[in-house]
């Protein structure tokens, strides 16, 4: 479970402690926070 605490908590890279399949996973999850982000600024401009 504090691997998921972990995955959570974007600011840190336990890179180190759980491997490259977390560093992917974190990756992952930032580029699809970051693209619905944009996607929210392109819609709110729009409007």
């Amino acid at each position: 479970s504090y691997m998921l605490f972990d995955l959570f908590d974007l600011r840190e890279d336990d890179k180190e402690r759980y491997g490259e399949f977390f560093e992917k996973c974190i990756n992952i999850i930032k580029s699809t926070l970051k693209d619905r982000e944009n996607r929210r600024i392109e819609r709110n401009g729009i409007n």
